[in-house]
């Protein structure tokens, strides 16, 4: 608690990697500077497999629920390129998922305001669903009662077990047979 913030460090000696410089740290360029080179790469391809990976887990058991025809992977909504993870197509409804992997319940925080202006205008429910276990739902709802700037009504923020448990909750369509 008695560290001084990373904007206190980059004013008062231009950034940890200036730092690094300065007590001479014996280290290779790619370790002084760690937002480039061989471990952000690192840190960039640990991510994107946690993200297939998640991804995939919740795919799985959406198209169990409501079948291959109603689950749209990756569909583009409103004018712009942007796309959701997921787009269901339920009985009575119909519904977007966003998949997340946050580190910790800080970077949880920042995930939401950054996805809060792009969802916000999304005219339909949109579940935004952690994939980190060591969040609890409990956490996840305290953060959410202290935004500054709430989520509209539609954007629900769940973890994956509660998630899952809603799903069962929402009866899907059913291919009329011919």
């Amino acid at each position: 608690e008695y560290l001084p913030s990373s904007r206190s460090l980059q004013r008062t000696w231009g950034g940890l990697k200036e730092i690094r410089k300065m007590i001479n740290l014996d280290l290779d360029n790619d370790s002084i500077d760690l937002s480039r080179g061989k471990s952000r790469s690192l840190i960039s391809s640990q991510i994107h497999v946690r993200a297939v990976e998640t991804e995939k887990e919740v795919e799985i058991r959406l198209l169990g629920h409501f079948g291959v025809e109603f689950v749209h992977v990756e569909r583009p909504f409103g004018h712009s390129k942007e796309r959701l993870d997921f787009y269901i197509f339920a009985k009575n409804q119909q519904f977007g998922v966003d998949v997340f992997f946050p580190r910790d319940l800080i970077i949880l925080k920042k995930i939401l305001n950054l996805k809060q202006r792009k969802y916000n205008p999304l005219q339909f429910i949109l579940y935004m669903v952690n994939m980190n276990p060591d969040i609890t739902q409990v956490s996840i709802d305290a953060a959410l009662r202290h935004k500054d700037i709430p989520l509209t009504e539609n954007i629900v923020v769940l973890n994956k077990e509660r998630f899952f448990d809603s799903m069962q909750g929402i009866e899907p369509l059913r291919i009329c047979p011919r």
